[in-house]
This record gives structure tokens, sequence and C-alpha cells, in this order.
């Protein structure tokens, strides 16, 4: 009996034995298939981290091709001069202030743009167009239409549009109703030169102003 019982114990701890082993091995893989698994998201963030990268630079790439493709100004506005000489100053309407506001003090001005080419070509036939108008008030413009015959190249030109009429004045009592806008477009269409160029000005007018 006690042979037996000692042979039994060992055949017990044999199968404990080897049921050990098999927890063990099936541990095993399954801290490998989580190596695996880990490995795996791994590897898909760095592909798509590289994907994202390579994505970036081609459009990076087609950003500055795309720049590389845009032509540079070939007509420079050199300056844009109002006669009578805006005056610079900060304007008070009630609890409104407007800092730095070019201001005109009389209800009719003219206003000249100095533009040059910058290109190696001649222009000719260069037409100008000046839009004035009021802000706020789309509807209310006045429109004028000019033209430098020609213009050589680092030649520059000046244009002047006369008896434009204030559309607003402001009067000392409310900026927004003197508030305008010149727009001066140019556009040249010689062979092998096709641009416009356009510039932007604001102003008040407020013949109160001294």
């Amino acid at each position: 009996m006690i042979i037996d019982g000692i042979v039994a114990d060992k055949d017990q701890e044999q199968k404990i034995t080897y049921k050990a082993m098999e927890v063990f091995i099936v541990a095993k893989f399954i801290t490998l298939e989580r190596r695996h698994f880990w490995y795996g998201i791994v590897a898909a963030a760095v592909l798509i981290g590289m994907v994202i990268i390579s994505t970036s630079l081609m459009n990076r790439d087609q950003a500055l091709q795309s720049n590389a493709d845009v032509p540079s100004a070939e007509l420079k506005i050199v300056s844009i001069e109002f006669e009578p000489k805006t005056l610079e100053r900060d304007l008070v309407y009630g609890a409104n202030k407007i800092e730095d506001a070019k201001v005109i003090n009389k209800s009719a001005f003219k206003v000249a743009a100095v533009v040059q080419n910058v290109t190696d070509k001649e222009m000719t036939n260069i037409p100008v167009t000046m839009t004035l108008t009021l802000i706020g008030n789309p509807e209310s413009q006045q429109i004028k239409q000019g033209n430098i015959p020609s213009l050589k190249p680092g030649e520059s030109a000046r244009i002047t549009f006369e008896n434009l009429k204030a559309l607003g004045d402001a009067a000392g009592e409310q900026g927004t109703l003197g508030q305008h806008e010149i727009v001066m477009n140019f556009a040249v269409s010689d062979e092998g030169l096709s641009v416009a160029t356009e510039t932007k000005v604001g102003f008040i007018v407020d013949t109160t102003q001294k």
C-alpha cells in the first residue's frame, strides 16, 4: 500500500508537471502572440507616419511648383498721390476713434498713380481703370478710364484722374459717411505679356478738417 501510494504520488506529480509545462507553453505562446500584436501596431503606426510625411512632402513640392508658376508683377505701382494732399491724423466721431486715417478735406480732388515697367519688354497701350466707391454704398461709384501709350523697360509713367467728386462727407459728425476707396487697375496685354496690376487706397472725406 505504501509502495502503491508512493507510485500514485509520483504519477500525480508527473501529471502536475505536464500540466504546468502545458500552462507555461500556452502562456509563452500568448506572450509571443501579444508581442507580435504590439509589433504589428508599431509597424502600422510607422507605416502611417511614413505615408503622412510622404504626402506632406508631395504637397509642399506641389505648392512650391505652383508658386514658381505664378508670374511676378510686371507693372510696379510706385506711388499713389492725391491733390490736395491727404492729411494723416486720428479722427474721433462720438465714441468712435479712427487712428492714422488718410483724410481729404475737399469735396473735389484728383488722384495720380506712378507706375514702372519692371520687365525687359516694351509695353504699349496700357488701359487704366479708376473706380471711386463710397464704402458701405457700392452703388455710389465714379469710374474713369485712362491709357498709358507706351512704357519702355525700366521706364516710369504718371497718369492722373482729375475732377473727382466726393461721394460723401463725414462733416465732423460720422466717419462712415465719408469713407471712400479708390481702386486702380492696369491691364497689360502685349505679345508675351499678360498681366493685370491692381492697387487700392482708402481714405475719408471730411471737409471740416483743417
